[in-house]
């Protein structure tokens, strides 16, 4: 069986050489599931007319609608047992049924859903499937959900925490203030003075306005996007001197100018009419401290709007400009040439799926931008990019792809893939860093971290203990907000290198053999949000006693001149 978006059912006997109409329901929302039990029943779900079931053992049979019980006729999703038939809706969670789907009882005890599944008319609840020791998994808006008593009761089981590892940087001036700032998806802002050893949070300045939460719970727009979510930080090139610290949130774009103690924030939905923008990968001029450039990129809106930027600012960040937008998903990589301030050098990587994704450059400091993509192949997602310290000289980009590593030795204008004995040609390359020296280091998933000490003829694994324990410096998702290997300015003196996946921030040596653990997710500390419910009350609180201090005060007054007035 097979359906279509129009409601129409068809039927193959012949594996599917030839189809046949089987079933017509005119729904809006077309068929959505389609489930063969191991009986030789079938359920058939429909995005607003529910549940049709055939029983076995005929495919002539009739099949006639099993919506008893139902309060919620959109259906995603089916499972069965041996002894009970499993429907998933929309937004009311499982049904379970256990005689043949004549009657369907809801169980749906602790799942929970999310406004924002609401607002962009995306299901709370998806797929159903059975472990091997019988439990039931659950995929929800909200999260995923585990039951071990045939869905009569669902716990949450944590899938992306708060504390989850997103982005750090290492001081400019690492030699002498040994200071490291880091980032979690949600809430967590982070910094050490000791190289690591210990952490304080630096984010406790970064509570959302009264008046921007009541805004958006108004206007109904990123309700669920608060400031705090954060997505990169990265010390000025000049730290040393101007004590700055960038970090970026959704929607926002904050500088600290005293290492993290205080913020300001900059509203990016200002440059960007209104449209949501998530800023990753801010990389700076090469002469940054007298021309105060700097640039991101970023996935730029939401919805039909939805593609990649590049915002560039020419004022340390207080303000931006739109400088390039791509159709797509979002813009995954951006570096510029060391000498950015002379050459104007530039390339982003932009994701466009279905193999279209692209690379551009820029040789004017970001003005302009054409595509450099060339012979470089993709798959979904856009390219990661590194560019050689020594690019004046020799021209040298680097690019990884699903479909392996790149190399450019003409500035972009040519592009051909490595092979190499350690890794396949066409392996996923979601991770470049080059040292100060030109030593290369990427991570290839599912086949681990490799090193190159001669400009990319040979490679070598790299620290073979940290994959064995499923720990790889690749990007979280699709668009990552940095690079997860950065190393020490000194590098080539201490041979010092910090590594950062989902689980742990780590300290490795040069040959990645002594590795240590750096607590940081113990010193995360949230942002407050202010309690809207509990600030009116407090206002209507406040306002209620005002209201009576001053009429006590009218009446002590009248008082008082009414026995002046007698005493006269």
């Amino acid at each position: 069986y097979f359906g279509d978006e129009k409601g129409r059912l068809f039927f193959s006997d012949d594996q599917g050489r030839q189809w046949a109409e089987r079933f017509f329901m005119a729904d809006p929302a077309g068929v959505k599931a389609i489930h063969h039990a191991g009986d030789g029943s079938w359920l058939v779900g429909f995005g607003t007319a529910g549940i049709f079931y055939q029983p076995p053992p005929k495919n002539d049979a009739d099949l006639a609608q099993s919506n008893n019980g139902l309060t919620d006729q959109r259906i995603t999703h089916f499972e069965t047992t041996s002894d009970a038939l499993f429907a998933v809706t929309w937004n009311d969670g499982v049904f379970r049924s256990s005689d043949g789907g004549k009657r369907w009882e809801r169980r749906a005890e602790g799942l929970t859903a999310d406004k924002q599944g609401d607002r962009r008319g995306l299901p709370q609840f998806t797929v159903l499937r059975r472990s091997r020791d019988g439990g039931l998994y659950l995929a929800g808006y909200d999260g995923l959900f585990h039951s071990v008593d045939e869905g009569m009761h669902w716990e949450e089981i944590p899938t992306l925490p708060q504390t989850l590892l997103i982005d750090f940087d290492v001081s400019p001036d690492f030699a002498n203030d040994q200071q490291l700032v880091a980032i979690t998806y949600w809430k967590g802002a982070a910094r050490s003075r000791d190289g690591g050893l210990s952490w304080e949070p630096i984010n406790g300045s970064l509570a959302p306005s009264y008046r921007t939460q009541v805004k958006r719970k108004r206007t109904g727009s990123n309700e669920y996007a608060q400031i705090q979510r954060f997505h990169s930080i990265v010390h000025s090139p000049d730290y040393a001197y101007d004590r700055t610290i960038f970090a970026g949130l959704r929607n926002w774009f904050l500088i600290s100018e005293d290492g993290g103690d205080h913020w300001d924030q900059v509203e990016l939905t200002r440059f960007a009419e209104g449209e949501d923008v998530i800023p990753d990968r801010v990389v700076f001029s090469s002469d940054f401290a007298h021309d105060g450039t700097l640039l991101f990129c970023c996935r730029f809106g939401e919805g039909e709007t939805r593609g990649g930027g590049v915002f560039l600012s020419k004022d340390r960040g207080r303000s931006f400009q739109l400088v390039f937008q791509a159709e797509g998903k979002y813009m995954q990589s951006l570096v510029t040439s060391p000498a950015f301030a002379v050459d104007g050098t530039a390339f982003v990587s932009s994701a466009q799926g279905n193999g279209k994704s692209k690379v551009f450059r820029s040789v004017d400091g970001g003005a302009t931008w054409v595509d450099v993509t060339g012979a470089m192949e993709f798959a979904d997602f856009g390219a990661e990019l590194a560019i050689s310290p020594n690019f004046a000289e020799d021209r040298v980009v680097w690019a990884g792809t699903e479909r392996g590593l790149w190399q450019s030795k003409d500035g972009g204008e040519s592009w051909r893939r490595l092979k190499t004995d350690v890794f396949p040609e066409d392996g996923f390359v979601d991770l470049i860093s080059l040292t100060p020296d030109g030593t290369i280091v990427l991570t290839v998933k599912g086949e681990g971290h490799f090193r190159s000490t001669d400009g990319g003829q040979s490679f070598q694994r790299f620290e073979l203990g940290l994959f064995e324990k499923n720990h790889q410096f690749n990007r979280l998702w699709s668009y990552s907000p940095g690079r997860l290997i950065k190393f020490s300015p000194g590098f080539s003196e201490t041979g010092e290198i910090f590594g950062m996946n989902g689980e742990v921030f780590l300290k490795l040596d040069r040959d990645g053999t002594e590795v240590r653990e750096l607590p940081m997710r113990e010193a995360v500390s949230a942002v407050g949000e202010v309690d809207l419910a509990a600030w009116r009350g407090m206002v209507i609180s406040l306002t209620v006693a005002a209201i009576g201090a001053v009429g006590m005060a009218t009446v002590l007054v009248f008082r008082w001149r009414s026995r002046r007035r007698v005493a006269v």
